[in-house]
């Protein structure tokens, strides 16, 4: 089966793919193996057909990974997502699970761990690397430490880390001030937090939304070779 699988990279750090995309592609063992860079264009591809298995990367700047991976599960019920991060945050790893994807790999994967990611996809399995693992552990352990987001909550949590005032975040969704101030209260309740400046920092730290840092360095390699 999968060599006959035809396999899509979606990640933004352009060496990483290119590194990935070279790996995977020899020896033959995929039918092919397409390279894009951002989930928009994953959707597009996927949709093309000769796709059985995306690999997708969060933290693309300015771009919800998540919401477009199951735009792709909704669309293309027979192809199989799996995420491959450098990190594995909760939230990353929370959503992952709660949109059934086929597996996570965090920062310790190898290429023989990609590899086997794929092969069990394909036979409708899951699978998550040690890393990954670790935090699906805690949430099966704890799933009350996870705040579950609507995805309006999620849209105005992401207003709130770029900045906006509820103001600017009712009029961009369409919706009254005290409706935002009613979600924002809800957020914080989830969130255990108090204060927008606390709850931003929780956001970025687990990961709940999406945020490209300026201080933040843009890793190239995420894999080990074996």
């Amino acid at each position: 089966m999968a060599k006959r699988a035809g396999i899509l990279i979606c990640t933004h750090r352009v060496v990483f793919g290119h590194l990935l995309l070279d790996a995977l592609q020899r020896g033959a063992r995929y039918r092919r193996v397409q390279l894009v860079h951002d989930a928009r264009e994953a959707v597009r591809v996927a949709g093309r057909g000769a796709v059985d298995v995306v690999l997708l990367e969060p933290g693309n700047p300015g771009f919800d990974v998540f919401r477009d991976a199951a735009r792709i599960q909704r669309r293309h019920p027979g192809v199989r997502v799996v995420f491959i991060a450098d990190s594995s945050p909760i939230g990353w790893v929370a959503r992952a699970v709660r949109m059934r994807a086929s597996g996570y790999l965090g920062k310790c994967a190898t290429l023989d761990d990609i590899r086997r990611a794929i092969d069990t996809a394909l036979s409708g399995q899951r699978f998550f690397t040690p890393c990954a693992s670790r935090v699906v552990g805690d949430l099966a352990a704890d799933a009350g430490d996870v705040p579950d987001l609507t995805d309006r909550e999620s849209v105005v949590l992401r207003g709130i880390c770029d900045g906006r005032s509820s103001k600017e975040i009712a009029r961009s969704l369409g919706l009254e001030v005290k409706t935002v101030d009613s979600i924002r209260a809800r957020i914080m309740e989830k969130t255990g937090t108090a204060r927008a400046t606390s709850l931003v920092r929780y956001a970025c730290s687990e990961r709940l939304v999406d945020i490209a840092s300026r201080f933040e360095p843009r890793h190239t390699a995420g894999f080990h070779r074996h």
